[in-house]
C-alpha cells in the first residue's frame, strides 16, 4: 500500500511538471510571435518610408512629377520587391513600376515573393502633400511556391 501512494505521489508531480514545462512554452511562443510580429511591422514601415522618399526626391528634383525622373527610381523599387503606383495631387495617374524592365515581381535577384497588403502614402515636398504611392510590398520572410 505504502509503494501504491509514492507511485500516485510521484506521478502527480510528473504531471506538475509537464503542465508547467507545457505552458511556459505557449507563453513564451506567444511572447515571441508578438515580438517578432513588432520587429516586422516595424521592418514593413522603415520600407515604406523609404520608397516614400524615393519618390518625394524623384519629385523635387524637376518640383513636377516625372514620369523619366520616376524610371531612375524603378531598380530601387524593383531591390526592394516594391509594386508602386504614383498618383498626383488630384489623383490621377502619374506613374507605375508595372511592367517596367525591372519589375519588382520578376526581377532575378529577388525571386518570386508574396505580396503584402497595398497601402496609399501620401508623398510630401515640403508641407504640401505633392500626391500618393500606392505601395505594395512583399511580406517579409516568406517567398512564393
Amino acid at each position: 500500500m505504502h509503494s501504491s501512494y509514492a507511485w500516485r505521489l510521484a506521478a502527480s508531480f510528473a504531471g506538475v511538471g509537464v503542465a508547467a514545462a507545457v505552458l511556459t512554452a505557449i507563453l513564451v511562443n506567444i511572447s515571441f510571435g508578438r515580438l517578432l510580429n513588432g520587429y516586422l511591422d516595424q521592418q514593413q514601415q522603415g520600407r515604406q518610408g523609404q520608397v516614400v522618399a524615393l519618390l518625394a526626391g524623384a519629385y523635387q528634383r524637376h518640383q513636377s512629377w516625372d514620369p523619366v525622373e520616376l524610371d531612375t527610381v524603378s531598380p530601387s523599387l524593383a531591390m526592394m520587391g516594391a509594386a508602386v503606383s504614383v498618383e498626383d495631387a488630384s489623383g490621377h495617374p502619374v506613374w507605375s513600376v508595372a511592367g517596367r524592365s525591372n519589375d519588382s515581381r520578376t526581377g532575378p535577384m529577388m525571386g518570386r515573393s508574396t505580396p503584402g497588403t497595398t497601402q496609399r502614402l501620401p508623398v510630401k515636398a515640403g508641407n504640401a502633400i505633392v500626391g500618393t504611392a500606392i505601395v505594395s510590398l512583399p511580406v517579409q520572410g516568406q517567398l512564393a511556391v
